[in-house]
C-alpha cells in the first residue's frame, strides 16, 4: 500500500541536502565559531533584521518559553507594566507559559478571534493600556492556518514601550518574514517545520539585554548552551533552501490545497473547511476540515488504514481528551470541534496524492448518516 504523509504542520522529513550538509559535523570536535556566526548572519539577512541577535535553542517551544518569560520580567522589573496581551488561539508553548506567569502575578488578556480565526482588532486596541508590557501573537495558526495581522500590530506598537513577540514557528518557510518592517522585538522559530531535524530551534531578539535577568531564564546571553553544531548547520541549510525555492514551494502547496479543499467540499457530504483556507495570506499547506460523520480520532485511524497520515489537531495536543481550544475559540462546540481533522500538504505531496485522499474520503464516508 502506498503511504501518503499529510501532516507537515506536525513535522517534516529532513531533506537530503540538509542531511548531507550536517554529516561532516557529527564527528567533528571543533567549535566552528566562525561557521555558526555566518549561519546567524544568514538568518538575520534572510529575515531582514538589521539589528539584534539570533540564538540557537533546542526547540521552538524553548524559544517561546524563554522569550516570553524574559520579556515579561524585564518589562515588569523596569516599571513598564505587568500586563501581557495575547490571542485565544495560541500554541500550547505560549499559552502554557502565560498560565504560569499568571500564577506569578502577571495579568494576561486573551483577545478573541472571529469565526475565521483572525484577531478581533477593535478588541485588541481596547485592551492596550499603559500597563501593557508585552504582546505575543502567533503569525500563522498551527491548526487552521490563519494568518494574523502582524503588520498592523507591529506598526501600532512601534512607538510604544510595549514589546512585541511573535511565534513564527509555522510561518517560517511559508510566508516572507521581514523583521524590520514588522517592527518585532522578538520571534521564535523551529527547524523541523522546514525539513531540518527535530531538536533545534532559534530565537531572534532585537536587544540582547532583554534576556539578561534572573527571573526564571535558563539562557545566558554570553554563551550558547545548546550549540548542537550539526543541527544548527542543518537548520541553516534548510532555511537557505526554503528561501531559494520559496515561490515554487508556496505555489506548489497552494495548488494542492485548492484541489483538496474544492474536492472535499464537492463530495456533498456536509464537509466544511475551517478558517480561511483559500485566502492567499493563509498558510499555503494547512487545512482543517469538519467531517460530520465521524469523530476526529476515528477519522485519523481510518485514514491510516488507507495509508494516509493526518492528525485530528495540533501534534502538541494529540491524545488530549478535550476539544481543540482553537476550534472552540472560533465558535465550535465540543461535539463539532471533535469531528475535525487537520491535513497539511508539503513539498513532497503530489496531485495524485490529493486525488487519492478525496477518493478515500468518499469511500470511507459513503452511506454514513450525519446531521446537517
Amino acid at each position: 500500500m502506498k503511504k501518503i504523509y499529510l501532516d507537515y504542520a506536525a513535522t517534516t522529513p529532513v531533506k537530503e541536502e540538509v542531511v548531507n550538509a550536517m554529516l561532516p559535523f557529527f564527528e567533528s570536535t571543533e567549535k566552528h565559531e566562525s561557521l555558526i556566526s555566518k549561519i546567524k548572519d544568514d538568518f538575520m539577512s534572510i529575515l531582514n533584521a538589521s539589528t539584534g541577535e539570533i540564538i540557537f535553542t533546542s526547540s521552538g517551544t524553548f524559544s517561546d518559553n524563554t522569550l516570553i518569560r524574559s520579556l515579561a520580567y524585564y518589562q515588569r522589573d523596569h516599571g513598564k507594566g505587568n500586563q501581557i496581551i495575547t490571542s485565544t488561539i495560541e500554541h500550547p508553548a505560549v499559552y502554557k507559559t502565560l498560565e504560569k506567569l499568571e500564577v506569578e502575578g502577571f495579568e494576561v488578556v486573551y483577545v478573541p478571534v472571529d469565526q475565521s480565526g483572525v484577531l478581533e482588532m477593535d478588541l485588541f486596541y481596547k485592551a492596550i493600556s499603559q500597563k501593557t508590557a508585552l504582546v505575543t501573537i502567533m503569525m500563522m495558526n498551527n491548526e487552521i492556518g490563519t494568518k494574523q495581522p502582524i503588520e498592523e500590530i507591529g506598526t501600532f506598537l512601534k512607538e510604544k514601550e510595549t514589546l512585541f513577540h511573535v511565534d513564527a514557528v509555522q510561518a517560517l518557510g511559508s510566508m516572507k518574514i521581514d523583521i524590520d518592517s514588522l517592527h518585532l522585538d522578538a520571534a521564535s522559530f523551529s527547524a523541523h517545520k522546514i525539513y531540518a531535524p527535530k531538536g533545534c530551534g532559534a530565537l531572534y531578539v532585537k536587544n540582547i539585554e532583554l534576556l539578561n535577568f534572573s527571573h526564571g531564564s535558563i539562557l545566558e546571553p554570553s554563551c550558547e548552551i545548546y550549540e548542537n553544531i550539526p543541527y544548527i548547520v542543518g537548520f541553516g541549510k534548510a532555511l537557505s533552501l526554503s528561501y531559494e525555492h520559496f515561490k515554487e514551494s508556496v505555489s506548489h502547496r497552494q495548488v494542492l490545497k485548492e484541489k483538496l479543499v474544492k474536492g472535499m467540499l464537492s463530495l456533498d457530504m456536509g464537509i466544511e473547511c475551517n478558517g480561511l483556507p483559500l485566502d492567499e495570506s493563509s498558510h499555503p499547506g494547512i487545512m482543517n476540515f469538519y467531517i460530520p460523520q465521524m469523530d476526529g480520532d476515528s477519522l485519523v485511524i481510518n485514514y491510516d488504514f488507507n495509508g494516509i497520515a493526518i492528525s485530528s489537531g495540533s501534534a502538541c495536543s494529540s491524545g488530549a481528551l478535550s476539544a481543540s481550544h482553537v476550534l472552540k475559540a472560533i465558535g465550535f462546540n465540543d461535539q463539532k470541534a471533535k469531528r475535525c481533522i487537520r491535513i497539511t500538504v508539503g513539498d513532497n505531496t503530489s496531485m495524485d496524492d490529493i486525488a487519492h485522499v478525496i477518493a478515500v474520503t468518499e469511500e470511507m464516508l459513503k452511506g454514513l448518516k450525519y446531521v446537517k
